[in-house]
């Protein structure tokens, strides 16, 4: 089946590349992977539309180095940073293809071994409609976020690159702003070619004495947050959802952290299922959660685990995960964005302002 791109979405794919070379330096190299597998069917409607198996191709640019921000993650070894292109073919029409813009970390864990992190956006072009493609379920917009995991083991070295074999998963999900809303999530094997990290040029070790590290301490901020809901069937209204978070980060060593949050959610979404008019209070849900932060430089991820303690929404119940990703524009000021999740659905995607106090 042939696929035209729109010329909009080719300039933005091309710019989020070029972005990669003054992002990652002037020594930023390409690299590029292939992988297959399949769309896990993680619900059970999910069952009529995987039909075949996946495959998916990407190329890579960026860096490694174990200096400034990587050098905490750098103790078996540098830490690759740079920006994915891929292409997803979800192995039935009913799925269909996805492009995809990621930024992509690489942190060792163990001799040749490593983790990879991912985060970025992809392009769906065969979302649900109720006209065109009523089987077509998992996503419910073109625009998703992407979220990816994988574990990397290093196979050998040649010419210096250096060929690697890995496992993981690869996510796509609007945060329920379009339903419906089930989500892609793509298990892979992958090969994956990058430059050798022993002859990279950026492998520059600095003295020991130079590294610096922050002391542990408590640090106090609160966040504005806002995002939409959909609810129940397709196409029906978006639902205004406003959250304010007062969290405490106990900082470690500059790259990570532990978390503790307290909110309060004004959902209007909780007026979809009732029975009589709510009142303010009626919609008001109280929170609190514990969970970790990991730094990345100016970007920052939060895991917190929370539970609602007022109003909770009867269909989704009290526990949920919250995943931020926080750009701090100066130590104080942190530009968020994130999904809150009820038993593994992404049922609110919301944008923020965090400020330290």
């Amino acid at each position: 089946m042939c696929i035209q791109m729109k010329p909009s979405l080719i300039v933005l794919l091309c710019f989020f590349l070029t972005l990669a070379d003054p992002a990652f330096g002037q020594d930023a190299q390409y690299g590029g992977q292939g992988s297959f597998g399949f769309v896990l069917p993680h619900r059970a409607e999910m069952n009529a539309i995987v039909t075949g198996h996946s495959w998916n191709a990407g190329i890579h640019r960026g860096n490694w180095s174990d200096n400034g921000w990587r050098r905490p993650w750098s103790r078996f070894g540098p830490v690759w940073e740079g920006l994915e292109i891929g292409w997803l073919n979800g192995g039935s029409p009913n799925i269909g293809q996805v492009g995809s813009a990621l930024w992509m970390i690489q942190i060792p864990f163990a001799t040749n071994s490593r983790v990879q992190l991912g985060t970025g956006a992809g392009w769906a072009f065969s979302p649900y409609s109720l006209e065109d493609r009523p089987l077509s379920f998992a996503l419910g917009s073109h625009l998703n976020a992407g979220l990816h995991l994988s574990v990397h083991r290093k196979l050998f070295t040649f010419h210096e690159q250096e060929l690697s074999l890995s496992a993981g998963i690869t996510h796509f999900s609007n945060g329920a702003i379009a339903l419906p809303n089930l989500g892609i999530n793509n298990l892979f094997v992958r090969c994956s070619v990058f430059p050798s990290a022993e002859s990279s040029e950026t492998q520059r070790k600095e003295p020991e004495s130079s590294i610096q590290f922050e002391e542990v301490h408590w640090k106090a901020a609160f966040s504005i947050r806002s995002g939409v809901r959909d609810v129940n069937l397709p196409g029906g209204p978006l639902h205004p959802m406003s959250t304010l978070i007062f969290h405490w980060e106990r900082a470690k060593q500059n790259h990570w952290g532990m978390i503790l949050a307290s909110d309060i959610t004004y959902n209007q979404s909780l007026r979809e299922n009732a029975d009589q008019a709510l009142t303010v209070p009626d919609r008001l849900q109280l929170s609190s959660g514990i969970g970790a932060i990991l730094h990345f430089g100016n970007v920052g991820l939060n895991m917190v685990e929370g539970w609602v303690w007022t109003n909770p929404d009867i269909a989704l119940g009290r526990r949920h995960l919250t995943a931020t990703l926080a750009y701090s524009v100066n130590p104080d000021i942190k530009i968020e964005m994130g999904l809150r999740s009820f038993r593994l659905r992404a049922d609110y995607a919301f944008v923020g302002l965090s400020v330290g106090l």
